[in-house]
């Protein structure tokens, strides 16, 4: 990779001359980086990658604050973005910025009407294209909301892109010469529908909730938005707070006092330090 291919886009100069650039240009290969309660509290936008054919520009919607110059190009039906797994993106860009997505062409949407049974990018790629790119657990899970961005993260956040405009032509050549263009087509109009939609009853969602009675039920739920409270006031994902075993236990087995809520297995320091937040939840059937 040539040291130029890679540019960040981290002023507003910046993000206009891209800005601009996008203006000249029909197709682009495009993914986006996210923190999702791993790394700190809720879901942030940390990157947005495009690549035009010639050089990958990394958007750091971190360094920026906001990037509402880029709604028109995301949500113009005019160019159109080659991408992988396009649904995580597309509710991310509208949780975090209230983006719609347009005219996109899903790679792993395109490989699955072939039939390719592997989905990852590193599958598709090394099928189609015979192109190796290197993945880690630890790639993956890196803290894209931390900065500066490391060399490595760079280089990994731009492999997403690279290869995605040959990958679309081969892909596009095979849905026509197996006569699954409709198919395709229709599967791709569908991902217009796809937005950020909040989960109701989040606690019922945790291991072991839905075996509770429903008065634990009840307390887990009170538990649970205590826990919620701590993180955002911290900046901590929750399960740092304190662990979802632990809340369904506290749930289903109230703790009677501060030495059984220290007793707890899997009790943090952080969660130590809010006990009566905790209590006062279990105590108060009208808590929210």
């Amino acid at each position: 990779m040539n040291d130029d291919t890679i540019v960040l886009v981290n002023s507003r100069e910046g993000l206009s001359d891209l800005v601009r650039r996008l203006e000249t240009v029909d197709e682009i290969a495009m993914d986006c980086e996210g923190e999702s309660n791993l790394h700190r509290y809720g879901i942030h936008l940390c990157l947005v990658q495009i690549f035009d054919g010639e050089r990958c520009y990394l958007v750091d919607p971190v360094a920026l604050g906001d990037i509402p110059e880029m709604r028109e190009f995301i949500e113009s039906e005019r160019v159109c973005k080659v991408m992988c797994s396009a649904d995580f993106d597309m509710r991310l860009l509208h949780h975090t910025c209230g983006f719609r997505l347009a005219n996109v062409f899903d790679v792993q949407i395109a490989a699955k009407i072939l039939g390719s049974e592997r989905l990852s990018l590193q599958a598709i790629l090394g099928e189609c294209l015979g192109v190796e790119i290197p993945k880690s657990a630890s790639d993956r899970r890196s803290d894209w909301s931390k900065r500066p961005l490391t060399e490595r993260q760079m280089e990994y956040a731009a492999g997403d892109v690279l290869h995605l405009l040959p990958l679309k032509r081969v892909l596009a050549e095979r849905l026509a010469s197996g006569g699954l263009n409709e198919q395709a087509e229709k599967a791709h109009h569908a991902l217009k529908n796809i937005s950020f939609l909040p989960k109701s009853d989040p606690h019922l969602r945790l291991p072991g909730a839905n075996r509770l009675p429903a008065a634990a039920r009840a307390r887990l739920g009170r538990l649970y938005r205590v826990r919620e409270r701590i993180a955002e006031s911290l900046d901590l994902p929750p399960f740092m707070v304190l662990g979802n075993d632990v809340l369904v236990a506290a749930a289903k087995y109230p703790p009677a006092g501060r030495a059984e809520w220290h007793a707890l297995k899997g009790m943090t320091r952080f969660a130590r330090s809010r006990i009566a937040e905790f209590e006062a939840a279990l105590a108060d059937p009208t808590a929210k």
